[in-house]
């Protein structure tokens, strides 16, 4: 039996397990079929009594129908493979509306207990976002005072520090000492951020924190308090830099603060 044949019944065995009016292609079968793929294959296997395909060998006259149906079964699997993405297409997940250009509408809808993100699509943006909730979720927030853009103005700064800033680290006397520089306006966010933490670290006990300016920057020095505390002096070298400016978890307490106009090193007139 020919391939073409073969798929000839194969589409007549499949219109008969699907029940819709004869006539229809493929394609409006798939389409108008709540059924999986695999529900489809599972009915034209009953309606075309595949189980008895593979007869005794001692059965030789069956053998040109079990080709047939072997065939016909082959050419089934063929067309629906190949018409796989129009019937996905024709059969969105539920609950989800797809527009041209996958673009976002009040229409987008996602099924009851589907995960969602959490998070803004970036970090500054999602930082604000947080704050903002905070804000319009406490009665006393005076509004007048609040300022988002000074705290935007600190993101970036924490962002040129963070990413932009060349560090040169080197130990000192019971701990470390780095110089921390980069262009015109990534040395104005290390002066502002670095000169604002330092006290911070200072009041925290068991280190001393000093800054210095210098050209494209500032140096930072943190030691030990006590010159012979060894395992303090190992630790500060540990966190390097960017670890001692993570230190006293103070840093969302503190963009809440400028948020509410308390202000944010020199940033801010509203």
């Amino acid at each position: 039996m020919g391939f073409e044949a073969a798929e000839h019944h194969a589409q007549c065995v499949l219109t008969r397990a699907s029940g819709p009016e004869p006539g229809r292609s493929l394609q409006e079968l798939l389409k108008g079929n709540p059924d999986s793929v695999a529900a489809i294959v599972e009915r034209y296997c009953e309606t075309a009594c595949v189980s008895d395909i593979a007869p005794a060998p001692s059965s030789p006259a069956t053998r040109p129908e079990t080709a047939m149906r072997l065939t016909s079964l082959s050419a089934l699997a063929a067309l629906l493979l190949s018409s796989a993405p129009l019937f996905a297409q024709a059969n969105p997940p539920a609950g989800m509306v797809h527009t041209p250009g996958m673009q976002h509408t009040p229409g987008m809808e996602h099924a009851p207990g589907t995960p969602q993100p959490v998070q803004g699509g970036q970090a500054a943006f999602a930082a604000i976002s947080e704050v903002v909730q905070l804000l319009e979720a406490d009665s006393t927030t005076d509004w007048s005072k609040v300022n988002l853009e000074a705290l935007r103005q600190h993101l970036v700064d924490m962002d040129a520090v963070t990413m932009r800033a060349r560090v040169r680290q080197n130990a000192a006397t019971g701990g470390l000492s780095m110089d921390i520089t980069g262009d015109a306006l990534v040395a104005a966010s290390i002066r502002r951020m670095v000169g604002a933490h330092a006290p911070m670290l200072q009041a925290m006990g068991g280190w001393r924190a000093t800054t210095v300016e210098i050209p494209g920057g500032m140096r930072f020095t943190v030691v030990a308090s006590n010159p012979s505390d060894s395992a303090t002096a190992t630790r500060i070298r540990g966190l390097g830099f960017i670890g001692l400016l993570t230190q006293g978890a103070h840093h969302a307490e503190h963009h809440l603060a400028i948020a509410k106009g308390a202000g944010a090193h020199s940033h801010g007139a509203k």
